[in-house]
């Protein structure tokens, strides 16, 4: 799991003594493991319950691990409308080597806008953004078969 593989520093909050509170330790080592699984996962959490602490410290893991000759990897963080804010001043707090860009909410595919976002370390977005991006996608799918 991400805090005893080794994959370069897991930089952590400094909470509770410079550690992580358990709850956000078991959650880092529940994502790390799905993510290795199936390179996708979602940590829901009450607002306050540590899921933004946790997530940013998995991502800084797992965005500072060796990756050869492998492209960089993007982080997607999927949240309501109104946290956005919130996750990039989370970010900037306890990472702020991260570059975090929001995901223009109606820019065309060929925007410029996109190039900045597309070189980020974190893209934020909100959920309902990417759900109707999502329903666009299927729909066009259905469209062709």
């Amino acid at each position: 799991d991400l805090l005893s593989r080794n994959r370069g520093p897991v930089v952590t909050p400094l909470l509770k003594s410079g550690e992580l509170w358990p709850h956000q330790v078991a959650a880092c080592k529940w994502l790390d493991n799905m993510t290795a699984a199936c390179s996708c996962a979602a940590l829901c959490s009450p607002f306050g319950g540590g899921a933004c602490v946790a997530a940013v410290a998995l991502v800084n893991g797992i965005l500072s691990s060796p990756r050869g000759a492998e492209p960089p990897p993007v982080a997607l963080i999927i949240t309501e409308s109104p946290r956005i804010l919130r996750w990039k001043d989370e970010l900037r707090k306890w990472a702020p080597h991260l570059t975090v860009e929001v995901a223009p909410r109606h820019a065309a595919a060929d925007d410029p806008a996109w190039d900045v976002v597309l070189r980020a370390d974190v893209v934020l977005t909100s959920a309902d953004y990417a759900l109707d991006d999502a329903t666009r996608v299927r729909l066009e799918r259905q469209r062709r078969y």
